[in-house]
């Protein structure tokens, strides 16, 4: 794993977030318990806010806590709207549809 990133740049990830969420740093503050005043204060790094002590509510809102803070992987555990899981989820029933004509291939064979 790569080492923390700067605050500075966890604060940038911090700015995506919100960005990403569609919400004001007013909204967002009322996610996390705080004023919109502390969430800017986190996003600048300033009034001693450090970005990086959200890191329990940033998970809690479905953010990679790996790529908030390391900037490693993907924004989302579970990607944007499932779609990672909806994607695996229709692997997994192609496969299955092929291991079942595959059985039912082997089974109309003569044995030998």
């Amino acid at each position: 794993m790569k080492n923390l990133l700067a605050e500075e740049e966890i604060g940038r990830n911090l700015q995506r977030i919100i960005k990403d969420k569609g919400v004001t740093q007013e909204a967002f503050g009322e996610m996390l318990g705080v004023d919109r005043k502390a969430v800017s204060n986190y996003v600048n790094v300033s009034g001693g806010k450090k970005p990086s002590n959200l890191i329990n509510q940033i998970i809690a809102l479905g953010v990679s806590g790996r790529w908030y803070l390391y900037g490693e992987g993907c924004m989302y555990e579970k990607g944007d709207s499932g779609k990672d899981d909806e994607m695996m989820l229709q692997a997994a029933k192609h496969l299955f549809n092929a291991f079942s004509i595959f059985n039912a291939l082997q089974s109309k064979q003569p044995e030998q």
